[in-house]
């Protein structure tokens, strides 16, 4: 088997597949599934910690990860995404990490395709044809869609587009997300670093290319919200989802 990490990233997750070891505190900008593909993994917050095959953890929730020497699939959803609202509303309203997952015990290194390809119904299956309980605003909605179709736009010229002031839009942004602004612009730009890198491998050109101001300033971001260095993050990084794949799972 190609032990190799690997990632896919579609519009709305991204799935990681791979061993990183131990992280040090981070929090993403998405709601994330962590998953011991070959065992436990031992994931930790500020106030709990828990050694176990799969944990939900909130947007914007300081962790560490530990791989205990397994595999770990990481399945990013994004803030906008129908799986983030709907995984947010059955099992983050009371607390923001969630361990008690009943399939749990059905994870293996065999569901490695699935999960890069976006296919996560076998692990929710109450949850398929689910609707998010709630919307987000419009121009929140709208927003999003701006940073990422247009990452040079200014938070300045995001609120004119929207009609709001930066400060509305910056509260609003957190209100309606869990997420600060600053925080989801940045994850969105080193997601662009990541598809990027995967073509050049060069560290240098993906950080200028997707907005960094320089190698410093990626390094700084992704320990902030992965939890790692990104030579060890990337290193032997492939993408290995076939062409297809990509219009999957989009909701």
């Amino acid at each position: 088997m190609n032990n190799r990490p690997k990632v896919h990233i579609s519009p709305k997750h991204v799935t990681f597949i791979g061993n990183i070891g131990k992280t040090n505190l981070h929090h993403h900008a998405a709601v994330t599934l962590l998953i011991g593909l070959s065992g436990k993994i031992e994931v930790s917050t500020l106030d709990q910690s828990a050694q176990c095959r799969a944990v939900l953890v909130d947007a914007n929730e300081p962790h560490t990860i530990d791989c205990k020497g397994q595999t770990m699939a990481a399945i990013f959803f994004e803030i906008d995404s129908n799986a983030a609202i709907i995984l947010k509303g059955q099992f983050l309203k009371s607390s923001a990490f969630f361990t008690d997952f009943p399939t749990s015990h059905l994870l293996t290194k065999k569901n490695e395709q699935d999960l890069l390809e976006g296919r996560f119904d076998f692990l929710f299956p109450n949850l398929r044809n689910k609707a998010p309980n709630r919307e987000l605003d419009s121009r929140i909605t709208h927003c999003i869609e701006l940073v990422r179709s247009k990452p040079d736009l200014s938070q300045q010229m995001l609120a004119e587009q929207l009609n709001i002031s930066a400060s509305r839009l910056t509260h609003l942004f957190k209100s309606e997300t869990g997420t600060p602004y600053r925080r989801y612009k940045l994850w969105t730009q080193l997601k662009s670093f990541v598809d990027d890198y995967i073509t050049t491998n060069s560290l240098a050109s993906s950080a200028v290319h997707a907005g960094f101001y320089d190698s410093s300033h990626l390094c700084k971001t992704f320990n902030s919200l992965l939890g790692i260095n990104p030579l060890r993050g990337l290193q032997n990084l492939s993408n290995s989802c076939t062409p297809s794949s990509s219009a999957q799972n989009s909701n």
